[in-house]
């Protein structure tokens, strides 16, 4: 499991919504991303490289 799976999971636990799940930039070697509503409704992005 990834740094960012284990942030997504995390995030659902703490009542968190995930809106776009982990996604492969499509430019080589760029990563992958998720985007989030936290729990006071933030909309938040994460960025990984695994």
């Amino acid at each position: 499991m990834t740094d960012l799976e284990r942030a997504i999971d995390w995030i659902t636990e703490n009542g968190g919504i995930i809106v776009q799940p982990k996604t492969k930039i499509e430019v080589e070697g760029r990563g992958y991303f998720t985007l989030f509503i936290d729990c006071e409704g933030n909309k938040e992005g994460l960025y990984g490289n695994e």
